[in-house]
Protein backbone atom coordinates (compact mmCIF):
# COMPACT_ATOMS: atom_id res chain seq x y z
CA UNK A 1 0.00 0.00 0.00
CA UNK A 2 0.97 3.46 -0.63
CA UNK A 3 1.81 5.66 1.84
CA UNK A 4 -0.51 8.48 1.98
CA UNK A 5 0.01 12.31 3.52
CA UNK A 6 -1.66 13.67 6.63
CA UNK A 7 -4.25 15.96 6.19
CA UNK A 8 -2.44 18.64 7.65
CA UNK A 9 0.62 18.55 5.40
CA UNK A 10 -1.93 18.11 2.00
CA UNK A 11 -3.39 21.59 3.36
CA UNK A 12 -0.39 23.15 3.79
CA UNK A 13 0.81 21.98 0.27
CA UNK A 14 -2.29 23.42 -0.82
CA UNK A 15 -1.36 26.42 0.84
CA UNK A 16 1.81 27.03 -0.37
CA UNK A 17 0.57 26.12 -3.86
CA UNK A 18 -1.98 29.27 -3.78
CA UNK A 19 0.59 31.54 -2.64
CA UNK A 20 2.62 30.77 -5.63
CA UNK A 21 0.43 32.51 -7.78
CA UNK A 22 0.85 35.85 -6.25
CA UNK A 23 2.45 38.36 -7.87
CA UNK A 24 4.78 41.42 -6.64
CA UNK A 25 4.98 44.65 -7.76
CA UNK A 26 8.27 44.11 -9.55
CA UNK A 27 5.96 41.78 -11.81
CA UNK A 28 3.40 43.18 -14.67
CA UNK A 29 -0.11 43.45 -13.22
CA UNK A 30 -1.83 40.46 -14.07
CA UNK A 31 -5.67 42.60 -14.43
CA UNK A 32 -6.95 39.46 -15.87
CA UNK A 33 -6.60 35.65 -16.98
CA UNK A 34 -8.92 34.69 -19.46
CA UNK A 35 -7.62 32.38 -22.16
CA UNK A 36 -8.75 34.42 -25.02
CA UNK A 37 -7.63 37.68 -23.30
CA UNK A 38 -4.10 38.58 -24.60
CA UNK A 39 -3.95 42.30 -25.07
CA UNK A 40 -0.91 44.00 -23.15
CA UNK A 41 -0.68 47.76 -22.20
CA UNK A 42 3.00 48.59 -21.29
CA UNK A 43 5.03 51.96 -21.12
CA UNK A 44 7.56 52.86 -23.51
CA UNK A 45 10.73 53.46 -22.22
CA UNK A 46 10.18 49.93 -20.73
CA UNK A 47 11.86 49.34 -17.34
CA UNK A 48 11.16 47.24 -14.17
CA UNK A 49 11.73 47.24 -10.49
CA UNK A 50 15.23 46.40 -10.83
CA UNK A 51 16.07 48.73 -13.56
CA UNK A 52 14.18 51.54 -12.89
CA UNK A 53 13.59 54.96 -15.00
CA UNK A 54 15.69 57.62 -13.50
CA UNK A 55 14.51 60.99 -13.29
CA UNK A 56 15.56 64.73 -11.35
CA UNK A 57 13.39 66.95 -9.79
CA UNK A 58 11.67 69.12 -12.53
CA UNK A 59 12.70 66.73 -15.13
CA UNK A 60 10.01 66.14 -17.78
CA UNK A 61 8.68 62.13 -17.87
CA UNK A 62 6.88 61.62 -21.11
CA UNK A 63 5.86 57.49 -21.72
CA UNK A 64 4.23 56.97 -24.77
CA UNK A 65 1.15 54.46 -23.80
CA UNK A 66 1.62 51.01 -25.69
CA UNK A 67 -0.76 48.31 -26.72
CA UNK A 68 -0.60 45.05 -28.12
CA UNK A 69 -3.53 43.48 -29.04
CA UNK A 70 -1.71 39.68 -28.95
CA UNK A 71 -5.07 37.98 -30.90
CA UNK A 72 -7.30 40.51 -30.19
CA UNK A 73 -8.78 43.25 -32.27
CA UNK A 74 -9.31 45.80 -29.65
CA UNK A 75 -12.29 48.78 -30.95
CA UNK A 76 -11.79 50.44 -27.55
CA UNK A 77 -9.96 50.85 -24.45
CA UNK A 78 -10.18 52.48 -21.33
CA UNK A 79 -7.40 53.89 -19.73
CA UNK A 80 -7.21 54.52 -15.96
CA UNK A 81 -3.77 55.34 -15.05
CA UNK A 82 -2.36 56.33 -11.28
CA UNK A 83 0.92 57.67 -9.94
CA UNK A 84 2.02 59.30 -6.99
CA UNK A 85 0.93 62.83 -6.85
CA UNK A 86 3.57 63.73 -4.32
CA UNK A 87 6.19 62.43 -6.42
CA UNK A 88 4.69 63.88 -9.87
CA UNK A 89 2.73 66.40 -11.40
CA UNK A 90 0.79 66.72 -14.23
CA UNK A 91 1.68 68.96 -17.42
CA UNK A 92 -1.81 70.66 -17.77
CA UNK A 93 -2.73 70.26 -21.43
CA UNK A 94 -0.70 68.01 -22.75
CA UNK A 95 -0.57 65.36 -19.66
CA UNK A 96 -2.20 62.93 -22.35
CA UNK A 97 -1.74 63.16 -25.54
CA UNK A 98 -3.60 60.71 -27.83
CA UNK A 99 -2.56 59.24 -31.09
CA UNK A 100 -5.24 59.45 -33.26
CA UNK A 101 -3.68 57.54 -35.78
CA UNK A 102 -4.63 54.43 -33.22
CA UNK A 103 -7.99 55.43 -32.15
CA UNK A 104 -9.72 58.68 -34.01
CA UNK A 105 -13.02 58.81 -31.74
CA UNK A 106 -12.25 59.82 -27.72
CA UNK A 107 -15.53 58.83 -25.74
CA UNK A 108 -15.00 60.45 -22.82
CA UNK A 109 -12.29 62.49 -21.14
CA UNK A 110 -9.46 62.96 -20.57
CA UNK A 111 -9.66 63.35 -16.88
CA UNK A 112 -6.68 64.38 -15.29
CA UNK A 113 -7.33 64.66 -11.22
CA UNK A 114 -3.98 66.30 -9.70
CA UNK A 115 -5.03 65.00 -6.17
CA UNK A 116 -5.57 61.60 -6.18
CA UNK A 117 -2.63 61.49 -9.12
CA UNK A 118 -4.90 59.87 -11.66
CA UNK A 119 -5.80 60.02 -15.84
CA UNK A 120 -8.71 58.38 -17.19
CA UNK A 121 -9.98 58.15 -20.96
CA UNK A 122 -11.87 56.02 -22.93
CA UNK A 123 -10.61 56.13 -26.53
CA UNK A 124 -12.57 53.86 -29.31
CA UNK A 125 -12.53 53.18 -33.09
CA UNK A 126 -15.74 55.29 -34.01
CA UNK A 127 -18.19 53.51 -35.87
CA UNK A 128 -15.69 51.46 -38.08
CA UNK A 129 -14.83 48.04 -36.84
CA UNK A 130 -12.62 47.70 -39.63
CA UNK A 131 -10.06 50.05 -37.89
CA UNK A 132 -9.74 47.80 -34.67
CA UNK A 133 -6.30 47.46 -33.72
CA UNK A 134 -4.79 43.96 -34.38
CA UNK A 135 -0.90 45.08 -34.33
CA UNK A 136 0.96 46.93 -31.58
CA UNK A 137 -0.04 50.44 -31.58
CA UNK A 138 1.62 53.27 -29.47
CA UNK A 139 -1.58 55.15 -27.94
CA UNK A 140 -0.97 58.06 -26.35
CA UNK A 141 1.87 59.32 -24.68
CA UNK A 142 1.80 60.48 -20.73
CA UNK A 143 3.64 63.49 -19.69
CA UNK A 144 4.26 64.26 -15.80
CA UNK A 145 7.54 66.24 -14.42
CA UNK A 146 9.10 64.70 -11.95
CA UNK A 147 8.66 66.50 -8.39
CA UNK A 148 9.66 64.92 -5.14
CA UNK A 149 13.05 63.10 -4.43
CA UNK A 150 12.65 59.44 -3.85
CA UNK A 151 15.18 58.85 -1.65
CA UNK A 152 16.53 56.02 -3.54
CA UNK A 153 13.31 54.06 -3.45
CA UNK A 154 11.31 52.88 -6.30
CA UNK A 155 7.70 54.88 -7.22
CA UNK A 156 5.26 53.44 -9.96
CA UNK A 157 3.00 55.14 -12.88
CA UNK A 158 0.49 52.45 -13.05
CA UNK A 159 -2.73 51.17 -15.10
CA UNK A 160 -5.42 50.42 -12.42
CA UNK A 161 -7.60 47.14 -12.75
CA UNK A 162 -10.72 49.60 -14.38
CA UNK A 163 -8.38 49.79 -17.31
CA UNK A 164 -10.13 47.50 -19.94
CA UNK A 165 -10.13 46.94 -23.70
CA UNK A 166 -12.42 45.08 -25.81
CA UNK A 167 -12.28 43.33 -29.23
CA UNK A 168 -14.27 42.47 -32.24
CA UNK A 169 -12.51 39.71 -32.82
CA UNK A 170 -14.91 36.57 -33.75
CA UNK A 171 -12.76 34.64 -31.19
CA UNK A 172 -13.98 36.59 -28.04
CA UNK A 173 -17.03 38.37 -26.71
CA UNK A 174 -18.82 41.21 -26.70
CA UNK A 175 -18.56 42.25 -22.81
CA UNK A 176 -15.03 40.52 -22.30
CA UNK A 177 -12.48 42.81 -21.01
CA UNK A 178 -9.16 41.17 -23.20
CA UNK A 179 -6.26 42.81 -21.47
CA UNK A 180 -4.24 39.96 -19.83
CA UNK A 181 -1.11 42.29 -18.70
CA UNK A 182 -0.41 45.93 -17.68
CA UNK A 183 3.10 46.67 -17.20
CA UNK A 184 4.05 49.78 -14.82
CA UNK A 185 6.74 52.23 -15.05
CA UNK A 186 9.14 52.53 -12.16
CA UNK A 187 10.79 55.52 -11.54
CA UNK A 188 13.90 56.66 -9.28
CA UNK A 189 13.43 60.56 -8.59
CA UNK A 190 16.68 62.56 -7.08
CA UNK A 191 20.05 63.89 -7.55
CA UNK A 192 23.18 62.58 -8.24
CA UNK A 193 24.15 60.95 -4.85
CA UNK A 194 20.26 59.02 -5.54
CA UNK A 195 21.83 57.28 -7.87
CA UNK A 196 22.67 54.21 -8.93
CA UNK A 197 20.20 52.68 -6.52
CA UNK A 198 19.73 49.05 -5.37
CA UNK A 199 16.80 46.92 -5.36
CA UNK A 200 14.79 46.42 -2.23
CA UNK A 201 11.89 44.47 -1.62
CA UNK A 202 8.79 45.84 -3.02
CA UNK A 203 6.56 44.88 -0.06
CA UNK A 204 3.03 45.16 -1.49
CA UNK A 205 1.39 42.14 -3.30
CA UNK A 206 -0.98 41.93 -6.43
CA UNK A 207 -3.04 38.75 -7.14
CA UNK A 208 -4.47 38.61 -10.62
CA UNK A 209 -8.06 39.08 -10.92
CA UNK A 210 -9.71 36.36 -12.56
CA UNK A 211 -13.40 36.15 -14.27
CA UNK A 212 -14.99 32.41 -13.70
CA UNK A 213 -17.36 31.83 -16.69
CA UNK A 214 -21.10 30.83 -16.96
CA UNK A 215 -22.12 27.72 -17.92
CA UNK A 216 -23.77 28.41 -21.25
CA UNK A 217 -27.11 26.98 -21.61
CA UNK A 218 -28.52 25.02 -24.67
CA UNK A 219 -31.51 26.67 -26.20
CA UNK A 220 -35.14 24.98 -26.20
CA UNK A 221 -38.82 26.27 -26.22
CA UNK A 222 -39.66 28.87 -23.36
CA UNK A 223 -41.99 27.14 -21.39
CA UNK A 224 -43.75 30.67 -20.66
CA UNK A 225 -47.20 31.43 -18.86
CA UNK A 226 -49.34 33.77 -20.56
CA UNK A 227 -52.92 34.85 -21.05
CA UNK A 228 -55.28 31.66 -22.15
CA UNK A 229 -56.36 32.56 -25.46
CA UNK A 230 -60.02 32.40 -26.29
CA UNK A 231 -61.68 29.30 -27.88
CA UNK A 232 -61.20 28.66 -31.75
CA UNK A 233 -58.18 31.74 -31.93
CA UNK A 234 -54.95 31.28 -33.75
CA UNK A 235 -52.22 31.04 -31.47
CA UNK A 236 -48.31 31.78 -32.44
CA UNK A 237 -46.01 30.28 -29.88
CA UNK A 238 -42.71 32.79 -29.30
CA UNK A 239 -39.28 31.34 -28.86
CA UNK A 240 -36.45 34.41 -29.11
CA UNK A 241 -33.09 34.77 -28.09
CA UNK A 242 -31.73 38.81 -27.74
CA UNK A 243 -28.39 39.23 -28.60
CA UNK A 244 -26.22 40.78 -25.49
CA UNK A 245 -28.93 39.05 -22.89
CA UNK A 246 -29.02 35.48 -21.41
CA UNK A 247 -28.03 32.71 -23.78
CA UNK A 248 -27.39 34.99 -26.91
CA UNK A 249 -23.90 35.92 -28.22
CA UNK A 250 -23.76 38.21 -30.85
CA UNK A 251 -23.44 38.61 -34.74
CA UNK A 252 -20.09 38.28 -34.82
CA UNK A 253 -19.71 35.26 -32.37
CA UNK A 254 -23.46 33.96 -31.78
CA UNK A 255 -22.59 31.18 -29.79
CA UNK A 256 -20.44 33.02 -26.99
CA UNK A 257 -23.22 33.70 -24.21
CA UNK A 258 -20.99 33.40 -20.78
CA UNK A 259 -20.71 37.24 -20.57
CA UNK A 260 -23.95 38.55 -21.90
CA UNK A 261 -26.43 39.96 -19.05
CA UNK A 262 -28.32 36.97 -17.30
CA UNK A 263 -30.35 39.68 -15.33
CA UNK A 264 -31.87 41.86 -17.60
CA UNK A 265 -33.69 44.78 -16.56
CA UNK A 266 -36.58 44.47 -18.28
CA UNK A 267 -38.05 40.78 -18.06
CA UNK A 268 -40.76 41.24 -20.50
CA UNK A 269 -40.57 42.90 -23.84
CA UNK A 270 -43.33 44.46 -26.12
CA UNK A 271 -43.20 42.47 -29.68
CA UNK A 272 -44.42 43.02 -33.19
CA UNK A 273 -45.36 40.31 -35.19
CA UNK A 274 -45.87 40.73 -39.48
CA UNK A 275 -48.09 38.47 -41.57
CA UNK A 276 -46.83 38.45 -44.98
CA UNK A 277 -48.46 36.19 -47.98
CA UNK A 278 -45.88 34.32 -49.77
CA UNK A 279 -45.94 37.09 -52.47
CA UNK A 280 -43.97 39.20 -49.62
CA UNK A 281 -47.22 41.49 -49.66
CA UNK A 282 -47.99 42.89 -45.82
CA UNK A 283 -51.32 41.51 -44.43
CA UNK A 284 -51.38 43.10 -41.19
CA UNK A 285 -49.61 43.15 -37.46
CA UNK A 286 -50.09 41.76 -34.35
CA UNK A 287 -48.80 42.59 -31.18
CA UNK A 288 -47.73 40.24 -28.05
CA UNK A 289 -45.66 40.26 -24.79
CA UNK A 290 -42.31 37.46 -25.05
CA UNK A 291 -40.77 36.93 -20.98
CA UNK A 292 -37.73 36.56 -20.03
CA UNK A 293 -36.82 32.81 -18.47
CA UNK A 294 -33.65 32.55 -16.48
CA UNK A 295 -33.45 28.78 -17.06
CA UNK A 296 -32.86 29.49 -20.78
CA UNK A 297 -31.50 32.57 -21.05
CA UNK A 298 -34.71 33.21 -23.83
CA UNK A 299 -37.39 35.32 -23.78
CA UNK A 300 -40.91 33.38 -24.62
CA UNK A 301 -44.82 34.19 -24.66
CA UNK A 302 -47.66 33.68 -27.12
CA UNK A 303 -49.42 36.29 -29.81
CA UNK A 304 -52.85 35.40 -29.59
CA UNK A 305 -53.78 36.67 -33.33
CA UNK A 306 -57.64 36.00 -32.59
CA UNK A 307 -60.60 33.88 -33.84
CA UNK A 308 -61.26 34.05 -37.70
CA UNK A 309 -58.72 36.67 -38.46
CA UNK A 310 -56.58 34.82 -40.23
CA UNK A 311 -56.76 31.07 -42.14
CA UNK A 312 -55.04 28.46 -42.01
CA UNK A 313 -52.24 28.98 -44.75
CA UNK A 314 -49.04 29.53 -45.47
CA UNK A 315 -47.40 32.71 -44.08
CA UNK A 316 -43.86 34.79 -44.35
CA UNK A 317 -43.87 36.13 -40.40
CA UNK A 318 -41.24 38.42 -39.08
CA UNK A 319 -40.98 39.48 -35.41
CA UNK A 320 -39.55 42.87 -34.23
CA UNK A 321 -39.17 44.59 -30.66
CA UNK A 322 -37.28 47.76 -29.29
CA UNK A 323 -33.57 48.34 -29.72
CA UNK A 324 -32.95 45.10 -32.01
CA UNK A 325 -33.40 44.87 -36.00
CA UNK A 326 -36.31 43.09 -37.35
CA UNK A 327 -35.71 39.48 -38.23
CA UNK A 328 -37.33 36.93 -40.40
CA UNK A 329 -38.55 33.60 -39.35
CA UNK A 330 -36.90 31.18 -41.35
CA UNK A 331 -39.46 29.81 -44.80
CA UNK A 332 -42.80 30.18 -44.72
CA UNK A 333 -44.67 29.22 -41.58
CA UNK A 334 -47.63 27.18 -41.63
CA UNK A 335 -50.13 28.69 -39.49
CA UNK A 336 -53.31 27.80 -37.70
CA UNK A 337 -56.18 29.34 -38.20
CA UNK A 338 -57.97 27.96 -35.22
CA UNK A 339 -54.99 26.72 -33.05
CA UNK A 340 -51.68 26.51 -31.83
CA UNK A 341 -48.52 27.29 -33.82
CA UNK A 342 -45.12 26.83 -32.28
CA UNK A 343 -42.73 29.06 -34.50
CA UNK A 344 -38.80 28.14 -34.75
CA UNK A 345 -36.18 30.09 -32.72
CA UNK A 346 -34.89 33.11 -33.69
CA UNK A 347 -32.16 35.46 -32.63
CA UNK A 348 -32.52 39.22 -33.18
CA UNK A 349 -29.56 41.40 -33.73
CA UNK A 350 -29.30 44.34 -31.25
CA UNK A 351 -28.66 47.88 -32.22
CA UNK A 352 -31.59 49.67 -33.48
CA UNK A 353 -31.85 52.54 -30.74
CA UNK A 354 -34.19 55.00 -33.23
CA UNK A 355 -36.39 51.86 -34.25
CA UNK A 356 -36.14 52.58 -38.07
CA UNK A 357 -35.13 49.03 -38.78
CA UNK A 358 -31.38 49.80 -39.55
CA UNK A 359 -28.07 50.17 -37.73
CA UNK A 360 -26.39 53.22 -38.32
CA UNK A 361 -24.62 56.77 -37.60
CA UNK A 362 -28.17 57.36 -35.77
CA UNK A 363 -28.01 55.10 -33.61
CA UNK A 364 -24.49 55.18 -32.97
CA UNK A 365 -24.96 59.12 -32.16
CA UNK A 366 -27.42 58.10 -29.73
CA UNK A 367 -26.09 55.70 -27.80
CA UNK A 368 -22.53 58.06 -27.72
CA UNK A 369 -25.20 60.57 -26.09
CA UNK A 370 -25.98 58.30 -23.44
CA UNK A 371 -22.83 56.99 -22.64
CA UNK A 372 -21.48 57.33 -19.26
CA UNK A 373 -18.61 55.66 -17.17
CA UNK A 374 -16.24 58.64 -16.30
CA UNK A 375 -18.39 61.47 -16.60
CA UNK A 376 -22.00 62.50 -16.96
CA UNK A 377 -23.82 61.67 -20.17
CA UNK A 378 -23.48 64.58 -23.10
CA UNK A 379 -27.58 64.50 -23.61
CA UNK A 380 -29.55 61.47 -22.60
CA UNK A 381 -33.38 61.49 -21.75
CA UNK A 382 -35.00 58.52 -20.15
CA UNK A 383 -36.30 56.60 -22.98
CA UNK A 384 -33.12 57.11 -25.19
CA UNK A 385 -31.38 56.01 -22.09
CA UNK A 386 -33.52 52.78 -21.80
CA UNK A 387 -32.91 52.22 -25.88
CA UNK A 388 -29.65 52.66 -25.79
CA UNK A 389 -29.00 50.20 -23.28
CA UNK A 390 -28.59 47.45 -25.56
CA UNK A 391 -27.40 44.93 -23.10
CA UNK A 392 -30.38 46.12 -21.00
CA UNK A 393 -27.89 46.16 -17.27
CA UNK A 394 -28.56 49.41 -16.53
CA UNK A 395 -25.26 50.75 -17.52
CA UNK A 396 -24.35 52.37 -21.01
CA UNK A 397 -20.72 51.99 -21.42
CA UNK A 398 -18.24 50.08 -23.24
CA UNK A 399 -20.13 46.75 -22.99
CA UNK A 400 -23.01 48.50 -25.07
CA UNK A 401 -20.35 50.23 -27.22
CA UNK A 402 -18.47 46.97 -28.40
CA UNK A 403 -21.68 45.16 -28.94
CA UNK A 404 -22.64 47.64 -31.26
CA UNK A 405 -19.67 47.23 -33.20
CA UNK A 406 -20.12 43.91 -33.40
CA UNK A 407 -23.48 44.47 -34.68
CA UNK A 408 -22.92 46.35 -37.70
CA UNK A 409 -22.23 44.16 -39.95
CA UNK A 410 -26.06 43.57 -40.14
CA UNK A 411 -27.30 46.94 -40.75
CA UNK A 412 -31.04 46.50 -42.02
CA UNK A 413 -33.16 44.35 -40.37
CA UNK A 414 -35.37 41.80 -42.46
Amino acid sequence: MKNKLPSYLLLLFLLLGATSIVFTVNKSQELRSRASASTIVSFSPASSFETPIQKGINDPVALDIMLNPGANKVSTLKLSISYDSGKFRDAGANTLVINRNSFPATIEGPVVNTSSGTVKVTLSVGIDPNLAISAPTKIATLNLIANMRTNGQRTRVSFETSTQAYSVAPSDHAFENVISTAVPAYFVIGEGGDFPVSPTSPGTTFAPITVSPTVALSPTAVPTPTPTPLPNSAVLNLSMLLHGVGNSGDNTNPTASTLSNKEPQHGDRKVLISFFNTSNVLLGTKDGIVIYDKNTGMFGGTVDVGVGVINTDDYILKVKTDRYLQKLFPGNQNVLGNGRTTLPIVSLVAGDVNGDNTINVLDYNLLMDCYSDIGAPKLCPEQQRVLADLNDDSKINQTDYNLFIREIAVQNGD
